[in-house]
């Protein structure tokens, strides 16, 4: 829709809110006040059921959660930053559980994820996305491609190839299938 702030669609903030069951597709800029192509999520915001595709931001292609923002059971695809974070950008804590991430790009970290500080991703596939570091997850700080500081970034029982430190990770192939079909 063209606007350039925080969130291009949908902005959650301050005293939190939720959505659900929604699908944002072809949002965004991409100069550098632009944060969150699809949504900007803040504090106590929820994004649960959705599909974010198509979007584009400085960062955070798809989403940006700020302070504890959390994404449940979305699919995250085809998303671009020109930053960090193709499919999703943590700014300052933040949770990602339960979804797909997949065929997301950055020009320079996490092409699907990328953390500043205190990001929480658990039982998420990680697939195909593409960054210069980090094609899947980035924790910014921490420059170890594979062992992520949970200081910044805490991984558990996600799939991603390249595998990803973290409790109960794998690197095998999601066998994701296209609808495109």
């Amino acid at each position: 829709n063209g606007y350039s702030g925080w969130g291009s669609d949908v902005s959650i903030s301050s005293a939190g809110g939720t959505l659900r069951n929604c699908i944002l597709t072809g949002n965004g800029r991409t100069n550098s006040g632009a944060n969150g192509g699809a949504v900007f999520c803040d504090r106590a915001g929820l994004v649960e059921n959705c599909i974010i595709s198509n979007n584009l931001a400085f960062t955070g292609g798809g989403i940006r959660l700020g302070a504890g923002g959390t994404v449940r059971n979305c699919v995250v695809a085809m998303n671009k930053a020109d930053d960090k974070g193709g499919g999703i950008y943590i700014a300052s804590g933040g949770t990602v559980e339960n979804c797909t991430i997949v065929g997301n790009e950055a020009a320079f970290y996490g092409g699907g994820i990328c953390a500043a500080y205190k990001g929480i991703v658990r039982s998420t596939i990680l697939h195909l996305n593409r960054a210069d570091a980090g094609p899947n997850f980035h924790g910014m700080g921490n420059w170890d491609p594979v062992r992520y500081s949970a200081y910044y970034l805490a991984v558990s029982n996600c799939c991603s190839d390249p595998l990803v430190y973290g409790e109960g990770n794998f690197d095998d192939d999601p066998q994701l299938v296209s609808v495109a079909a």
